[in-house]
C-alpha cells in the first residue's frame, strides 16, 4: 500500500528503539483484491526516538546481553515519585507517519522485557492533537500489564484509526515505574489500509509462511511456503521475503546450506515464544550418490512368493557375457489361469542392503539401472518393472514406488530409471527395499551390473539420466518449427497417408530479393529454438533428421536463378559471436552449402560435432527466390562423444526389434510377421506395434505392412499375416473342473471414497491368503471421486481380482424396489457409464437393501449384467442369480463368527453361498469374526470367488464345440522345491461326464534340482468328451491335484 499524507503518527515509547531496515523487501499479494502492508520505516527508525520524562529516568544503550534482537535500547526510571505514565520514549516530529483514510489499520510489532520495580507497561497510539489515546483492538495493553521479570515477550497491537485529518499521531509505550529497566526492540509499524478485516490482520500475521526464496536476486523454481527444502546448482546469494511483520533469521554455518528460520506470532498476547515457526533449508545439490551397503553383492537378492517362485533366491550363473548374472524363475504349475497374465513372484533386495533408506522422503529421487534378458516358454512379452517399497516395524510394507516398465528380448542391454518418491512414507517405515516385478508366466529373467543411487531431486529425470547414461538422446523439448526472416510460415494437417507424420509447417518466400540476394539460401530460414542445451557438451555429436520437400515458383526465376528447391541445416549459437557449426560428412568435410530437395517427400540425416557449449537452435536455410518449402518431424539427438563414422552408421540403421500384436510377440520366419490369434478372433491391424533399434527410426505400420525408415530416409518393409488358433485351451472349464463342490462368495456392500480405507483391510487381508471377494459400489458417492481414489480401486479389481459390482446408483429403497422400468434403466445405465470411463468391469448386481425386482431384471438384462445377488429368480436367460445367503452379521455391521457358524448347517447342498457384510462398519471385534470365517472355509475346503468367475466356470463346459476323439496331452512344468526332492510320480487321469474315471497314465519322472522340468503324459478322449485332472506325488507324503492345468477339447 502506497503512503498518503493525510493523518500523520509519530512513535511514542518508553524506550529508545532502533530497527532494522526494511528496504528491498518485496511481498506478494495477501489476497486478490488486497495490496501487502505498508512497512513505515520512519516510525522506527532509530534516529527519530526521542525520551519524555527526562526528570524521571534516563536511557540505556549499552551493556545490553541476551536480546532476541540486535536494535534493543532500555530505558531506566529512577525517581521514586513517578508514575507508568510519567516516563518513556516517542519519536521526534521526523518520527510521524500519516495513513490515506480513515478506519485504517495500524499494527505494531516489538520485543520488550523488564527488570525491577514492578515490571509493568501499557501501550496505546497517542493523538497529539487532541492529546487522546486510541488503544488496541481488545483493549490490549490499555491497563497497566505486569510483565515476568527478564521474560523476553513480543507483542503485537492491533489499532484502528477511525478519523482522516492532519492529527499528530504516535504509538506510547509507558514503564515509568520507579526501579523499573525496561528494554525494547525490534519495532515494526505497518499500515494495513481499509481492506483488511480484523479476522485477516490476525491470520497474517501469525502466519511464518514465506513469500519467496532467492537465489542471487531469482526466485527459486517451486517455491512453496509450505514447502521447506530447496536445492540450487551454485549459491548466488540467498534471500528471502516473509510477511511484513515476521522475523526473519540466516545461518549460513554449514558450507553448501543456508537455514533461514521464520517466527510469527498471536497479535493482542504477551507471547513469550512464536505461534508459528518455520526452517527453510536452501542446499546446493550433490547430484548422486550410491545407495549399496558394504555388504552388498548380488548374492542378496531373494525371490518373494513362495507358492510361485522357482527358488528362494535367483541362481548367479555365467552365460558367457555376464559371469555373474542372476536367474531369475518361476514354478509354473503353480499359476492359475487368472495369474498368467500377471507379475506374481518377485525379486527383492532388503532394505538392510542399502544406506539411509530409512530417511528417503517424498520428492526424493532414485535412480536404478541394471543390464537384463529374458525369455518366454511360451512365447509370451517378456516385462520388467523395478520399484521401491517401504519395509514397515513388525514386518509388511507401506508404500510402493513404481519404475518405468521395460520389455525385455533375449539380448543383453542396458535398463534405467528414475524413481520418484510421491508419496509419503507410513508412520514406522524402518527402510525401503528394491522390488522386481518379473515373475510372469514362463518368463526366465537375467539380470546383471544392478546399480542404485539416490540423486538430488532438483535435477530433471532427462538430466539424472544423462549423469550416468551415453543413451541416445532426444535434445527436443517441443518439434514446433518457427522461422526467421520475410517468410510466410503455416502449421498445417498432412493430406499424405503414406508418411509417417500428421503435421507439417509449410514455408513460402515473400520478401524482395536484390540480384545478390535471389541465390542466397540463407535470407530466410526455418528454425527450432527447443534444444535442451544442459544436455549437450563439449565433442557432443548430434544428429539432425527431418522430412522436407519442395517446390520452386517458376514464373519468379530468371535467367541464371537456382531452379532447384535445397535446404542447408545448421546448428547456430544463439549468443553474442557464439559458433555457427555445419554438418560434417562422413569424409570430415564441412557441408556449407546444402542439399536440393524434391517435390516428394523423404526423410533426411546430418552430422553435427558441438565446439563448445553455448544456447543453440536449429537453423534450415531455405532461403532461394521463388522457393516454397514444406518440413515435419524435426528430431535432434545426442549420439554422445563418438566417432563422425559411427555416428553416419547410426544413421543409416533401420533395424527392426521385434513386433507384437495385442502385446504379444509376433513370430518372424524371412520378412513376415505373424500375429497369432484365438480361434475365432478376427485380426486388426492397429494391434500390431514394431520396435525398432533406435528411437528416431521411423515406424509405419498400414497395408499389411511394418515399414522402417532410418534417420537418413532408407526403408526396409515386413509382411504382416495372421493365423487362427485350431483348438483353444479353456481356461474357464479349467477353473470349473477344478472347482470345489463347495463355493462362497464375500459380498461386501457400501463402497465409498471414504469408506477406502475400510475396504482396503478386507482387500489386503484377503488377498494375503490368495483369495477374493465382491466389493460393492455406490455411484453417486463417486461422481467427485479423487484419482487416487480410483486408480487403489482398479488396482483392487486388476492386481487382486477384487470383483467391483453395482450396488445401486442412488442407494435408495425405491431405487429398484418401485421405481418404473425407465428410472431403473436410467439408475444402472448411469452406473456403468460412470464406472466404464475409469476402467471398471461391472457384470454384477446387488441391489441396496436387498430389494428388486422383476422389472430390475429385465433392466440388468438389457444392459448385460450377468450375475444379480439374492435377486428374483429365472426372470432373465442371460442372468445367473445368487440366492444362497449365509449370514454372518447378526444386524447391519456387527459381523459374528457364532452367527456364520448358526446359518452355514442350512447350506450343507448348495453349490455356492454369498455371505454379505458391510465393511466400513465393522469394529476390531467383526474383523476378528470375518477373519474366523475366512479360515473356516479354507479349512473346511470350500472355493472362496466371486460371482463374475462362478458364472464362467460353470458355463464354461456349454462352450466346448462337441467332443472329439484322439487323443489329449497334458504339458507339465515342474520345479523340485528341495535338494532332497529328485523324482515325482505323475498321475493323468481321465474322466467322462458324469465323472467316471476312464483312464490314467502314470510316469516317475526324474528332478533336477531348482530348476524347471517339463513332461508330457498323453491318454485317449473319450467319445463323450472328457475332463480331466493331473496329480503330482513326491513319494513321501502327499499327492495333489494341479487344479489349474489347460485342458483341450
Amino acid at each position: 500500500m502506497k503512503k498518503k499524507s493525510s493523518v500523520k503518527v509519530s512513535i511514542l515509547l518508553a524506550i529508545a528503539v532502533f530497527i532494522m531496515s526494511f528496504q528491498g523487501l518485496t511481498f506478494e499479494v495477501f489476497a486478490a483484491e488486497k495490496s501487502e502492508p505498508t512497512l513505515i520505516e520512519n516510525a522506527g527508525n532509530a534516529e527519530n526516538i526521542v525520551r519524555f520524562g527526562a526528570n524521571y529516568g534516563s536511557m540505556i544503550t549499552t551493556g545490553i546481553s541476551g536480546a532476541p534482537t540486535a536494535d534493543v535500547v532500555g530505558a531506566d526510571c529512577t525517581n521514586s515519585e513517578s508514575k507508568i505514565g510519567n516516563f518513556g520514549i516517542r519519536n521526534n516530529t521526523n518520527g510521524q507517519f500519516s495513513v490515506s483514510a480513515a478506519n485504517s489499520y495500524i499494527v505494531v510489532s516489538y520485543y520488550i522485557m523488564a527488570q525491577g520495580g514492578t515490571h509493568s507497561i501499557t501501550a496505546a497510539i497517542q493523538d497529539t492533537s487532541g492529546n487522546s489515546n486510541i488503544y488496541a483492538d481488545g483493549n490490549f495493553l490499555k491497563s497497566e500489564t505486569v510483565l515476568k521479570e527478564n521474560v523476553w515477550y513480543k507483542a503485537i497491537q492491533i489499532f484502528k484509526i477511525e478519523t482522516a485529518g492532519n492529527n499528530n499521531l504516535r504509538f506510547v509505550v509507558s514503564a515509568g515505574n520507579y526501579g523499573q529497566k525496561t528494554y525494547v526492540g525490534g519495532v515494526k509499524v505497518c499500515n494495513f489500509g481499509t481492506d483488511y478485516t480484523l479476522d485477516e490482520i490476525k491470520t497474517y500475521v501469525s502466519d511464518a509462511g514465506l513469500k519467496s526464496i532467492t537465489n542471487g536476486g531469482a526466485v527459486i523454481d517451486g517455491f512453496d511456503k509450505n514447502t521447506y527444502n530447496y536445492t540450487v546448482d551454485t549459491s548466488l546469494g540467498v534471500g528471502a521475503a516473509a510477511n511484513a511483520l515476521c522475523d526473519v533469521s540466516y545461518d549460513n554455518s554449514n558450507a553448501g546450506k543456508t537455514v533461514i528460520v521464520t517466527k510469527a506470532y498471536t497479535a493482542g498476547v504477551l507471547n513469550p515464544e512464536p505461534a508459528d515457526t518455520r526452517t527453510y533449508t536452501v542446499s546446493v545439490k550433490e547430484p548422486y550418490t550410491s545407495m549399496f551397503a558394504e555388504t552388498y553383492d548380488s548374492g542378496a537378492w531373494t525371490m518373494a512368493d513362495v507358492k510361485h517362485r522357482g527358488n528362494s533366491r535367483p541362481k548367479i550363473e555365467n552365460d558367457g557375457e555376464k559371469e555373474f548374472a542372476m536367474k531369475f524363475y518361476g514354478n509354473d504349475a503353480n499359476y492359475t489361469e487368472s495369474e498368467k497374465g500377471k507379475s506374481i513372484f518377485r525379486g527383492q533386495l532388503s532394505s538392510s542392503y542399502l544406506v539411509n533408506s530409512n530417511n528417503l522422503t517424498t520428492g526424493d529421487k532414485v535412480y536404478i539401472s541394471f543390464y537384463a534378458r529374458a525369455y518366454s516358454k511360451y512365447g509370451n512379452e517378456c516385462k520388467i518393472q523395478p520399484a521401491l517399497q517401504s519395509e514397515k516395524s513388525g514386518g509388511g510394507l507401506s508404500t510402493s514406488y513404481s519404475g518405468d516398465v521395460f520389455t525385455l528380448s533375449d539380448v543383453w542391454k542396458k535398463y534405467s530409471t528414475v524413481i520418484t518418491l510421491d508419496k509419503v512414507q507410513a508412520d514406522g517405515t524402518e527402510g525401503t527395499r528394491i522390488t522386481l516385478a518379473l515373475g510372469y508366466h514362463g518368463q526366465v529373467t537375467y539380470i546383471s551390473d544392478f546399480e542404485i543411487y539416490r540423486c538430488d531431486a532438483s535435477f530433471s529425470d532427462s538430466e539424472i539420466k544423462a549423469l550416468f547414461d551415453n543413451d541416445i538422446e532426444n535434445l527436443l523439448s517441443s518439434n514446433k518449427m518457427s522461422k526467421g526472416g520475410s517468410v510466410t510460415v503455416a502449421e498445417q494437417a498432412v493430406s499424405d497417408n503414406n508418411v509417417p507424420f500428421s503435421t507439417e509447417y509449410v514455408y513460402t518466400e515473400n520478401g524482395a530479393y536484390s540480384d545478390t540476394e535471389k541465390s542466397v539460401i540463407g535470407k530466410y530460414s526455418a528454425r527450432n529454438a527447443n534444444i535442451l542445451n544442459d544436455l549437450v557438451n563439449t565433442g557432443d555429436v548430434l544428429l539432425l533428421t527431418y522430412w522436407a520437400k519442395g517446390d520452386m515458383d517458376n514464373s519468379k526465376l530468371s535467367t541464371g536463378d537456382i531452379s532447384t528447391a535445397m535446404i542447408s541445416p545448421l546448428i547456430q549459437s544463439t549468443q553474442s559471436g557464439g559458433p555457427i557449426v555445419y554438418s560434417i560428412g562422413n569424409d570430415g568435410i564441412e557441408n556449407k552449402t546444402g542439399d536440393e530437395i524434391t517435390s516428394n517427400w523423404k526423410r533426411y540425416a546430418y552430422i553435427f560435432k558441438i565446439p563448445s557449449e553455448s544456447a543453440y537452435r536449429i537453423q534450415l536455410q531455405i532461403g532461394l527466390k521463388g522457393q516454397t518449402t514444406h518440413i515435419a518431424d524435426v528430431m535432434l539427438y545426442n549420439l554422445g562423444n563418438i566417432a563422425v563414422s559411427d555416428a553416419y552408421a547410426i544413421s543409416q540403421n533401420k533395424d527392426i526389434l521385434g513386433a507384437s500384436y495385442n502385446t504379444k510377440a509376433m513370430q518372424i520366419t524371412g520378412d513376415t510377421y505373424t500375429a497369432k490369434l484365438a480361434k475365432d478372433e478376427i485380426f486388426d491391424i492397429s494391434k500390431v506395434s514394431a520396435y525398432a533399434k533406435y528411437p528416431f527410426i521411423s515406424t509405419k505400420i498400414s497395408d499389411g505392412k511394418i515399414t522402417l525408415t532410418a534417420a537418413n530416409g532408407d526403408e526396409i518393409s515386413y509382411n504382416i499375416k495372421s493365423e487362427n488358433a485350431k483348438k483353444e485351451i479353456f481356461a474357464d472349464a479349467v477353473n470349473y473342473y477344478a472347482m470345489s463342490a463347495k463355493n462362497a462368495i464375500f459380498r461386501l456392500d457400501d463402497l465409498r471414497p471414504e469408506t477406502i480405507a475400510d475396504f482396503g483391510y478386507a482387500a489386503e487381508y484377503l488377498h494375503s491368503k490368495g483369495i477374493t471377494a465382491a466389493f460393492g459400489i455406490i455411484g453417486t458417492d463417486w461422481e467427485n471421486a479423487s484419482e487416487n481414489d480410483w486408480n487403489t480401486i482398479k488396482k483392487w479389481q486388476d492386481e487382486y481380482g477384487i470383483e467391483l459390482f453395482c450396488h445401486g446408483y442412488y442407494h435408495t429403497e425405491q431405487e429398484y424396489s418401485t421405481a418404473s422400468y425407465t428410472e431403473q434403466y436410467d439408475s444402472l445405465n448411469k452406473y456403468l457409464t460412470l464406472l466404464n470411463t475409469h476402467g471398471i468391469v461391472t457384470k454384477t448386481f446387488g441391489s441396496p437393501f436387498n430389494n428388486s425386482t422383476v422389472v430390475t431384471s429385465k433392466a440388468l438384462n438389457a444392459l448385460g449384467f450377468e450375475n444379480n445377488m439374492f435377486g428374483i429368480k429365472n426372470t432373465a436367460e442371460n442372468q445367473m442369480n445368487f440366492s444362497d445367503r449365509c449370514n454372518i452379521e447378526a444386524k447391519t455391521g456387527v459381523a459374528s463368527f457364532d452367527e456364520f457358524k448358526k446359518n452355514i448347517g442350512n447350506f450343507e447342498n448348495a453349490e455356492c453361498i454369498v455371505i454379505q457384510g458391510h465393511t466400513a462398519n465393522w469394529d476390531t471385534d467383526s474383523r476378528t469374526a470375518f477373519e474366523n470365517t475366512v479360515g473356516y472355509l479354507l479349512e473346511n475346503n470350500y472355493n472362496i470367488t466371486t460371482p463374475a468367475a462362478y458364472n464362467a466356470a460353470v458355463n464354461a463346459k456349454n462352450k466346448i464345440s462337441a467332443p472329439k476323439t484322439g487323443d489329449i496331452t497334458a504339458e507339465v512344468n515342474l520345479c523340485s522345491g528341495s535338494l532332497d526332492t529328485k523324482s515325482a510320480t505323475l498321475i493323468l487321469a481321465v474322466y467322462d461326464n458324469s465323472g467316471a474315471l476312464t483312464d490314467t497314465v502314470i510316469k516317475t519322472v526324474s528332478l533336477d534340482s531348482k530348476d524347471e522340468n517339463t513332461f508330457s503324459l498323453t491318454s485317449n478322449i473319450p467319445s463323450e468328451g472328457c475332463r480331466v485332472k493331473v496329480f503330482v506325488w513326491n513319494g513321501i507324503n502327499s499327492i495333489f491335484p494341479i487344479q489349474k492345468a489347460d485342458i483341450l477339447e
